[in-house]
């Protein structure tokens, strides 16, 4: 919701909404259309564990079941401890996907919000880590120097700078050679995750990604946090250092990117000697959630169908765009559809 005028309109183009800080008690009643509800306080940790959790942006109308298996996989092999996924409206393998790591996730209070800023704010109140990493399952944070893993890089920022509230890792562009998801997509082939072998890294400016201290951080934004506690900061890692490699689903589709496109060739997400028996470790996790049978992948068909309503939707608007509805009817029909409802023992509020 916009906080900025009492009409509670969609912000111009370009500007986000306010974020908003309030002292509440110990309940937290709802209203919307003359309709109440009661939602749980959900109170931030006092202490934080030693770890890194990664939250995920909402998973909305979502079916690319290869792409958050690649994202699990990745992360967790660099010492993620949680994964910490807002659930509105996934495909079937998906939800298998997440049910299969399930001991990964915190089974409480996920919430959809269609305002991506209170999505961002979530972050900071779920996370019982140390350290949060708040982005898409396109998203990898890479360290060059193969002798750390998140938490310890991390550590060693903290150790150097008294005022360290995140880290903000620059851009890259990402992509594999084979694709993640081939077209057509064959599964027997994804099973090799052959992928994993040829990770290619191009120049592409975009916004960079953060992890930031989670007790450090007072307002949260996509890319990095806008507001800190105690006079904290973030700092800037050294390309040299460490990278934000971004596998978006449009880079896939450039034919212009091939091994000579390589910026950083030693990216590797394994160790050479290591990477055989990784890969047909991750290819067995992946038979054994879908239990021996061949999942159907549909996540070209739905990502396709969000653009083509999503720009009608630019172009129409006159107000707040309405994804869950207005697009219901291109996207349901594309896959088996599991709907985040509210219910007395579910643990999804839709507000």
């Amino acid at each position: 919701m916009c906080t900025e005028n009492a009409k509670f309109t969609c912000p111009e183009p370009g500007k986000g909404c306010q974020y908003w800080h309030y002292d509440i008690g110990s309940k937290i009643t709802v209203t919307h259309d003359g309709v109440s509800t009661e939602v749980k306080l959900h109170v931030a940790p006092s202490e934080y564990t030693d770890s890194l959790s990664a939250c995920i942006g909402p998973l909305h109308w979502f079916n690319d079941w290869p792409r958050l298996i690649a994202f699990i996989e990745l992360w967790r092999r660099q010492g993620t401890h949680t994964f910490l996924v807002s659930v509105q409206s996934v495909s079937k393998s998906v939800q298998q996907v997440i049910d299969y790591y399930v001991d990964k996730y915190d089974p409480n209070f996920k919430t959809f919000y269609v305002s991506d800023n209170l999505e961002f704010q979530h972050c900071i109140f779920w996370s019982k880590s140390k350290y949060t990493f708040l982005g898409d399952v396109d998203d990898f944070i890479y360290i060059r120097n193969r002798s750390y893993n998140y938490f310890d890089y991390l550590e060693k920022w903290l150790a150097e700078k008294s005022d360290f509230g995140a880290l903000k890792f620059s851009h890259v562009g990402l992509t594999f050679r084979p694709r993640i998801v081939e077209n057509p997509f064959i599964y027997e082939n994804f099973l090799t995750f052959d992928s994993f072998r040829n990770p290619i890294t191009f120049d592409n400016w975009r916004f960079p990604k953060t992890i930031f201290l989670t007790k450090a951080v007072k307002a949260n934004w996509v890319h990095y946090p806008n507001e800190y506690f105690l006079g904290k900061t973030a700092y800037e890692a050294p390309k040299e250092e460490a990278l934000h490699l971004h596998g978006r689903y449009d880079f896939d589709l450039r034919e212009d990117i091939n091994e000579s496109s390589k910026l950083y060739p030693d990216v590797q997400f394994f160790e050479p000697n290591k990477i055989d028996n990784t890969l047909k470790e991750i290819g067995a996790i992946v038979r054994e959630i879908f239990h021996g049978e061949t999942p159907e992948y549909r996540g070209a068909l739905a990502h396709d169908a969000v653009e083509r309503c999503r720009n009608t939707g630019w172009s129409a608007q006159s107000g707040c765009l309405e994804p869950g509805v207005s697009c219901f009817d291109d996207l349901f029909p594309l896959d088996h559809w599991v709907l985040a409802e509210p219910n007395e023992d579910g643990h999804y509020v839709i507000i």
